[in-house]
């Protein structure tokens, strides 16, 4: 019995670890990048006002770097993610819950404009969701 067909461009690119962590990185930058939009657009109801908007920006960068700092430490940017169980579910939240107070301290701390702290928690609550989502 034949395997599933070998798509010769998608096996290739995948092909070295280099590649998988790059990849493994990218995935987490953009689920980072999504938490933070997203928890702009619940607490302001989808229409974030104009004034928001610096914020915005400092706090992505601040949880998109932040955040993948934080995941390479606690080691989530390497392994399996096929196998994905409950030990890790708990990595990950202590990582969510690591790398989201570090960002919160480090917004609070130097945001030159004024932070919704509930932004914060919705936050943190996406980027667990995602985080979880994708591995």
């Amino acid at each position: 019995m034949r395997g599933l067909p070998n798509f010769a461009g998608f096996t290739g690119v995948f092909r070295g670890r280099l590649a998988y962590i790059c990849t493994i990185r990218l995935a987490q930058l953009f689920c980072f990048l999504v938490a933070g939009i997203t928890a702009f657009l619940l607490r302001f109801e989808f229409s974030i006002p104009r004034e928001m908007l610096p914020a915005l920006w400092i706090g992505a960068a601040v949880w998109v770097l932040t955040k993948v700092a934080v995941f390479h430490l606690f080691g989530l940017g390497h392994g399996m993610w096929r196998y994905f169980n409950t030990p890790d579910l708990l990595l990950v939240t202590k990582a969510n819950a690591a790398a989201s107070a570090l960002a919160a301290a480090a917004i609070l701390a130097g945001c030159p404009v004024s932070f919704p702290r509930s932004v914060l928690i919705v936050d943190f609550l996406v980027s667990l969701l995602l985080s979880a989502a994708v591995r």
